[in-house]
């Protein structure tokens, strides 16, 4: 992979990830890598760490986009 591609991939990733986060939030929904309670009540601490991931992400692209166009 050519470190001009990195920064796309890290933004489809936070993209995918941020659209995770919000599946996880709504409630009545089949969430398949819950493995305790109901897999079909909101799971919000699942939604927050892909928020998180999401983030970190959106600023790791950041920081490789920067030192490609160097």
């Amino acid at each position: 992979m050519s470190r001009s591609a990195l920064p796309l991939l890290l933004i489809v990733v936070a993209v995918v990830c941020l659209a995770m986060a919000i599946w996880y939030l709504v409630p009545g929904v089949y969430h398949p890598l819950v493995t305790h309670g109901d897999v079909n009540a909101r799971h919000t601490t699942h939604a927050i760490l892909f928020f998180v991931v999401a983030v970190l992400s959106a600023i790791g692209s950041r920081f490789v986009s920067s030192s490609v166009a160097r």
